[in-house]
């Protein structure tokens, strides 16, 4: 059986290149201070012990986004969530990021994650019944900007199997739910099993995600 700390001590393990370690690397321009990376892992660590025992589903898309996880060290998860959560750190992002004021003020935001925390709770879902996690954990982006986002490459995609093998283990128990075509394509390539997909929420999808989510728990 997998460990948490395994699984941590597998995300060191990320590919070179234009891919940022969130858990283990600091990004000198927007991260707040040097102790960004430890808090990314203490939010993961704290948010997967409060929820891989008794996970019903476990939700994957395809890779960490700028506005997501590269500042809160959780998948399709916002700074501006944060302070509504139990996890011991709200942000990790400087105040003076390149974006807009809001950002600057409460937080990074990231629509996608706000449509999945807002689906999951109109669906009557505990949040610790649900993990969110990533084909690619870490986060792929644009060669010399780190608050762009990009589709990791299939050779990416195999060096990070062991780590999205280890999370499919620590949630053995929960129903496998893939976002987005090109995620369940993957996941079915990996696992040899098609999950069932909704469509991703990004792109004027938050209707159809919803309604797709709503069927699937309703199940």
């Amino acid at each position: 059986m997998q460990s948490i700390e395994k699984l941590l001590r597998r995300l060191r393990e990320s590919p070179g290149g234009n891919v940022f370690n969130p858990w283990y690397d600091r990004d000198p321009d927007h991260d707040a201070d040097d102790r960004a990376p430890k808090c990314r892992r203490e939010n993961l660590a704290a948010y997967l012990q409060a929820r891989v025992s008794r996970a019903r589903f476990l939700f994957v898309a395809e890779a960490v986004g700028f506005r997501g996880g590269k500042f809160s060290g959780i998948a399709m998860t916002c700074e501006r969530q944060l302070p509504a959560t139990d996890l011991p750190h709200h942000r990790t992002s400087v105040p003076t990021l390149p974006l807009s004021g809001a950002d600057q003020l409460q937080g990074v935001l990231e629509p996608t994650a706000m449509i999945v925390a807002r689906t999951m709770a109109a669906s009557g879902v505990d949040p610790h019944d649900v993990v969110l996690w990533n084909t690619f954990a870490w986060h792929p982006h644009q060669p010399g900007n780190r608050l762009t986002n990009r589709t990791p490459t299939p050779a990416e995609v195999q060096h990070g199997l062991p780590v999205l093998h280890a999370m499919l283990e620590l949630c053995s128990t929960a129903k496998l739910i893939a976002i987005g075509k090109t995620c369940q394509r993957a996941m079915t390539d990996i696992t040899h099993v098609c999950p069932p997909a909704v469509r991703h929420p990004a792109n004027g999808g938050a209707t159809e995600f919803a309604r797709g989510v709503r069927e699937i728990l309703m199940r």
